[in-house]
């Protein structure tokens, strides 16, 4: 048990030394301590006090801040505590304070400069080494205080007050050799009378100062006017002498030996040369001395312009380094523990300027609270919420949560969650529960607090006080580093996992459970919390520190296990330690043997190791990634996709792909249709304008789809023209489909500066227009022909004319005078591409373009002919518009005019005629011949009909008496008459027996049928069949039809043992008058024959009822006896 409290105590030491010291990687025999501590005004109590000092003070090489020693007292056998952690110190930034100390000896070997900044005031006395009231009686007090390397105290002065047995400090020391200005600084010893300072020194100490340091100080130590100075009767405690013999006040190499001045920014001397000094006056710089770091900016000697300086150094108090050590912050040249939050913000470890929107809030006691005392209430809580840094105290009691006329109450608990924002506080926490309701179980408000300081007042006012928290479960400070103690907790009868701030400082707890009765709870640390320092809360992100690594707050033994994380990759020559599982131990925590032999503060704070901090997946990863990049995410996108990278949004250049969220480059038209580049190029891949293709056109290109517009680079190609509209316009003017970017944009004044121009096609036989169509006004430049103004693909040929090879100047003939025009002249051709066919093909285009727009006109007839001509004049029409002057009747020629001359007034179907020739072609005997053409085609006509209508009438007869007589023959055989259907399916009787009596041979060879069809039906002798009967010549003239005639038939295939000859059936009955033939044999064969021509007769009524057959025909294949029934 003794072991384990060892084991928590080394660890609460080895915190806090974390805390507040730092190392200097360009300084590695350096070690610097911040200390805040102050003075003696209260008791302190070993042996807590005494390990308090030892966390604070070992190792350490500088001290920024104080050297305060009090109330060190002997043990009870007379031997002082080990004091050996002070022996590192070498330089004080502060002032070195004792009081009340009782040991003997407090050793400080290696202090070499003190520089009083900030001095310790007393009595109106700046001082940088006070000594007072170090013992109670002459028999247990201080007696030496050894500085044997002290050799400079930069500032301000010594005072010894009240020291009973410090003689050798009082007389034996030569002040003046440690001061760096000896006519300001001196030591002041107690010159009143009832003080008790050095009453218990021997006489000898108050005798001459050449005597006492001859009979005082050791003989070895070096002489000084004729004498040596100590610190102590020791040799190890004399005083070392630095400045030079000739009295000025100065420091010179190895001290008085020499004459050789020390270098002037040397502060305590220098060492074998004038530059190896002992400590730096202003700055150390490496291993030099110089008067300040290197500046961020220097003058260049090329053009004596500044420039940044590659050798720049921050400030770090007394020493010159190039990254500040952490929790120090850079401001401009300067490492500071907090930027001026009234104007700067802290930011990856910079002090930056707040933004225009200003500076995060810090608040103070005064602007928070209205009355004294201080108390948090429901009022303060709200202006609290923004706070991020805070100077002040949280004083929360019973008054808070208890109506009162000061203070509103804090009425719901939710609102203590205000203080979350809270980053850094100077002041301290004090909390009495007693009037919180059951639901606060934690104090998690306080979880983002990081830094809580008390820079001013008495040093052991308790940082943290909670108490009679009776449901606190909690306390949740998992953000907090920077503390300093004492803390108590008093009266938290639940509270558990206070394990973090146990080992980090000395923790007074009264009516608390212990950590093993939190484990009877299982109120334990989370498996990946390293045990050893603690816990803030049962989770993996309340771990005071990682048993493995770290994936941001959390605690994690794989990087994996934390999405969003990754492992980093390591060189093999530094393995990944991972926790072994049920080993118990953690890789960031040295062995046992290791921590139990760690009681010096160097194996202590070298054993335990940071945890490897997993490096955070880009931002944009959905799940997990293999590197930090936002090309190396795995499994997915949380946005968009830009070729291998995630991104937040598209750049504009692309559009995104639905479904996909894949940015996908735009046509490379879109990206020089730049309106604004302020929105995206495109929606979509096509090179249009509208959805799915770009975003804004400067000119457009109707596609064949009237639909879509095309984005052109350039201007409109041939065979179009320009349309000017205004984006907006033409877009509800064509109802296309659009963007929100494109809607926007043309809806902007940026896209009202700009006239979208949309190129239309000319007509399809215009090469260059200004508008839709064909007339020469509007189109330029006719890709086929001209025709009255207007370009057309071929020239008509009812109003064109097709040159000959050559022609012919056409002249008027005498008959064509009056108002006939004259016929212009047509020039020889030669060529046939200067005067062109007029009606060609598609194939013509091409050597059309080899003539002028000029030569591209139709040849037009006279404005008097009509459907064509063969030439220009009006004697070349094929038909005449007005009036036809016929020239020639032999040779068929004509000339038309708009009138008839005055010789031809006559007018016969728009021909110009004489009297004559008009009484000639319109005369009597065209008449005549006309009347009796249509006479004899009406006559015709009527013969015809008549000779075709009894024709008709004689087939008709025909056909109706071969009917006749085929019913006829039909019921001779049938004895059946046609009965009516109705009748015959209402009474069967309707159907006749047939007529027994009538039996007729019929021969084999006038039946025809098909033994292999499908047959009609079966019977107990046989199959029936279907077939044809040609009824024989004499039968039909027996009943008096002419001509020859078939019947259908059904035949019926019997078998029959007993052949039945065909004679047999016309013989008399066997039986007729009930006698029996001779011969039995013969008779019975008949008699059976008889029955079974019988039984087969009455089976043939069969096929008389199918109604389909006039005549049931029966026929035999062996034996075969052919019999039929009508």
């Amino acid at each position: 048990m003794f072991f384990w409290r060892v084991v928590l105590f080394l660890f609460c030491i080895k915190f806090l030394c974390n805390a507040f010291k730092f190392h200097l990687s360009e300084y590695p025999g350096l070690r610097v301590c911040r200390v805040r501590e102050k003075g003696c005004a209260t008791k302190r109590y070993s042996p807590y006090y005494l390990a308090y000092l030892r966390s604070i003070y070992s190792g350490c090489t500088h001290v920024l801040g104080n050297l305060v020693l009090c109330d060190l007292e002997r043990y009870e056998n007379g031997s002082d505590p080990d004091l050996s952690f002070l022996s590192s110190i070498q330089e004080v930034s502060g002032y070195v304070y004792l009081s009340r100390n009782s040991v003997r000896t407090i050793s400080l070997p290696s202090l070499r400069i003190i520089r009083g900044e900030p001095p310790f005031t007393l009595d109106e006395t700046n001082a940088s080494f006070i000594a007072t009231r170090n013992g109670i009686n002459l028999t247990n007090a201080l007696e030496i205080v050894s500085m044997p390397n002290l050799t400079a105290i930069k500032q301000h002065n010594v005072v010894l007050r009240d020291n009973p047995m410090l003689c050798h400090l009082a007389f034996t020391v030569r002040w003046e050799e440690i001061f760096l200005d000896k006519h300001n600084q001196a030591a002041i010893p107690d010159r009143y009378h009832d003080r008790i300072s050095q009453r218990g020194c021997d006489p000898e100490f108050r005798q001459s100062e050449e005597k006492r340091i001859r009979d005082k100080c050791h003989g070895q130590c070096a002489m000084h006017h004729q004498g040596g100075f100590c610190w102590g009767p020791g040799p190890d405690s004399c005083q070392k002498m630095v400045k030079c013999a000739d009295g000025k006040d100065r420091y010179c190499q190895d001290g008085p030996s020499t004459k050789i001045p020390c270098n002037q920014e040397c502060l305590g001397g220098c060492e074998g040369s004038p530059n190896n000094c002992r400590a730096c006056m202003s700055a150390r710089d490496g291993n030099k001395c110089v008067g300040q770091c290197p500046p961020k900016e220097i003058v260049s000697r090329v053009d004596s312009r500044l420039q940044p300086n590659p050798n720049f150094k921050y400030t770090f108090h007394d020493i010159c380094v190039k990254d500040c050590p952490a929790p120090f912050l850079k401001s401009n040249i300067y490492c500071v523990i907090e930027c001026d939050l009234k104007n700067q913000i802290p930011v990856n470890g910079n002090c930056q300027q707040c933004p225009p929107s200003g500076c995060p809030e810090h608040c103070t006691e005064e602007q928070i609270f209205d009355v004294k005392p201080y108390v948090v209430d429901d009022q303060a809580l709200d202006r609290l919420k923004n706070c991020i840094y805070y100077t002040g105290s949280i004083y929360i009691s019973k008054e808070s949560f208890e109506p009162s006329k000061s203070w509103k109450p804090i009425t719901d608990i939710s609102k203590l969650w205000n203080l979350r924002s809270l980053k850094g506080m100077v002041g301290n926490i004090y909390m009495d529960l007693r009037g919180a309701p059951p639901e606060l179980k934690n104090l998690t408000f306080l979880d983002n607090l990081e830094n809580l300081v008390w820079e001013s007042g008495e040093t052991h006012t308790p940082m943290i006080t909670i108490l009679n928290g009776e449901h606190i479960e909690l306390l949740g400070f998992r953000s907090l580093k920077d503390i300093k103690p004492p803390v108590y907790l008093i009266n938290m009868t639940k509270l558990c996992y206070t394990s973090a701030l146990l080992r980090a400082i000395p923790v007074r707890m009264t009516n608390v459970p212990t950590e093993k009765e939190c484990a009877q709870r299982d109120a334990v640390c989370h498996s990946e919390c390293l045990p050893e320092a603690g816990c803030w809360g049962p989770t993996a992100d309340m771990c005071a520190h990682c048993c493995n690594q770290k994936a941001g707050e959390f605690c994690v033994s794989e990087c994996t296990d934390r999405p969003g994380y990754y492992e980093v990759r390591r060189s093999q020559s530094v393995p990944l330690m991972k926790h072994p599982t049920g080993s118990g131990t953690c890789p960031t925590l040295p062995t046992e043997t290791n921590l139990i032999s760690g009681l010096t503060m160097d194996v202590t704070n070298g054993g335990r190791l940071p945890p490897q901090e997993c490096s955070r997946c880009h931002e944009e990863c959905q799940h997990t990634c293999y590197g930090p990049g936002p090309h190396e995410c795995q499994g997915g996108c949380k946005h968009y996709q830009h070729n291998d990278n995630c991104v937040t949004v598209c750049p504009s250049t692309t559009y995104v792909e639905p479904g996909t969220n894949r940015c996908l480059p735009c046509h490379s038209t879109c990206l020089h249709s730049i309106i604004s580049t302020e929105v995206r190029l495109c929606s979509g891949p096509g090179d249009h304008f509208g959805l799915g293709g770009c975003t804004a056109c400067l000119t457009v290109l109707q596609k064949n789809d009237a639909r879509q517009f095309q984005c052109l680079l350039r201007d409109c190609p041939l065979k179009h023209y320009i349309e000017s509209h205004v984006p907006i316009d033409f877009i509800r003017k064509e109802q296309l489909d659009v963007s929100q970017e494109t809607e926007k944009l043309a809806e902007s004044k940026v896209s009202a500066a700009f006239m979208l121009r949309v190129c239309k096609p000319c007509h399809p036989y215009c090469e260059v227009c200004s508008a839709n169509g064909t007339h020469s006004s509007i189109c330029h430049n006719c890709l086929h022909w001209w025709f009255k103004s207007e370009c057309v693909l071929q020239c008509p040929p009812g109003e064109t004319y097709t040159p000959k090879e050559t022609t012919t100047t056409l002249s008027p003939t005498p008959q064509t005078t009056g108002r006939m025009p004259a016929v212009r002249h047509v020039r020889q051709v030669t060529d046939p591409f200067v005067v062109p066919h007029a009606n060609h093909n598609e194939s013509d285009i091409t050597p059309l373009r080899l003539l002028g727009p000029d030569q591209r006109h139709c040849l037009l007839c006279h404005e008097e002919c009509v459907q064509g001509c063969s030439g220009p004049g009006p004697t070349d029409c094929a038909k005449c518009r007005n009036y036809m002057i016929v020239l020639d009747e032999d040779e068929e020629t004509f000339v038309c005019n708009s009138s008839c001359p005055d010789d031809r007034t006559h007018v016969l179907h728009g021909m110009c005629l004489t009297a004559e020739q008009y009484a000639k072609l319109s005369g009597r005997s065209a008449r005549e011949t006309r009347d009796r053409i249509l006479i004899g085609v009406a006559v015709s006509v009527l013969l015809l009909v008549i000779l075709a209508t009894v024709v008709l009438v004689l087939c008709l007869k025909r056909k109706a008496e071969a009917e006749r007589m085929r019913e006829k023959l039909r019921a001779a055989y049938t004895n059946l008459l046609e009965p009516d259907k109705d009748e015959l399916l209402k009474n069967q009787s309707g159907i006749r027996e047939p007529n027994m009596g009538r039996l007729e041979m019929i021969n084999a060879d006038d039946l025809d049928f098909d033994s292999e069809s499908t047959p009609l039906g079966t019977g107990a002798f046989g199959v029936v069949y279907r077939g044809k009967w040609r009824v024989p010549k004499a039968a039909l003239i027996r009943h008096g039809f002419r001509g020859a005639a078939q019947l259908d038939v059904a035949i019926k295939i019997i078998q029959n043992d007993y052949p039945i000859t065909p004679g047999c059936l016309n013989q008399p009955q066997p039986f007729m008058d009930g006698s029996v033939s001779r011969d039995s044999e013969d008779e019975i064969r008949r008699v059976t024959a008889r029955t079974n021509l019988e039984e087969l007769l009455q089976e043939a009524k069969v096929g008389h009822e199918l109604r389909t057959f006039a005549v049931v025909t029966i026929r035999t294949i062996q034996h075969k006896n052919l019999r039929t029934q009508f």
